[in-house]
């Protein structure tokens, strides 16, 4: 018998049972405690004989900032006015960085070694940091299920009432 077979047979692997469950235990096919709450209208996938729910519950973004127009115009002419000096900190601010004020402070006050001013030029063109943002929980109420049904989520896990 291969890994698949159970979705060969016809019934899909989330078919929940009729029987009524007790309260904080999570009835087959439902996620567990601690997994992700439900989402409508529906799943998309099934692991381990639970239901997905269809969207991503993370999201990853960066922490780049939107460019101000006074400033980038200031770098720039600055950048001008101190013989390319402060070309780190104007890269920085045109691209958005969220660090851009070290980079200007660094820029300033160690930019005079050489190598002060080159890590900064690095520093200001690395790529922008990947921040993770989870969505809030799901709020509590009646979420249907893929067999038709509506099964109660509490906020935190399936309760095990069915409708």
């Amino acid at each position: 018998m291969s890994g698949n077979d159970r979705y060969d047979s016809g019934a899909r692997p989330y078919d929940l049972p009729a029987e009524p469950v007790a309260y904080g235990t999570a009835p087959y096919g439902t996620a567990p405690y601690g997994t992700a709450p439900p989402v409508h209208p529906g799943y998309d996938d099934v692991r381990d004989g639970a239901p997905v729910p269809s969207i991503a519950w993370s999201t990853v973004r960066s922490d780049q900032v939107v460019p101000s127009g006074v400033t980038v115009l200031v770098a720039w002419l600055l950048v001008l006015f101190t013989g390319f000096y402060l070309l780190p900190w104007a890269i920085a601010a045109t691209r958005g960085k969220a660090d851009r004020w070290s980079i200007f402070w660094v820029t300033l006050l160690l930019g005079w070694t050489g190598i002060g001013w080159l890590i900064c030029l690095v520093w200001s063109v690395l790529p922008h940091h990947m921040v993770r943002i989870a969505p809030l929980p799901a709020p509590a109420g009646w979420y249907p299920q893929p067999d038709g049904s509506h099964a109660f989520w509490d906020g935190a896990r399936w309760t095990g009432h069915r409708a």
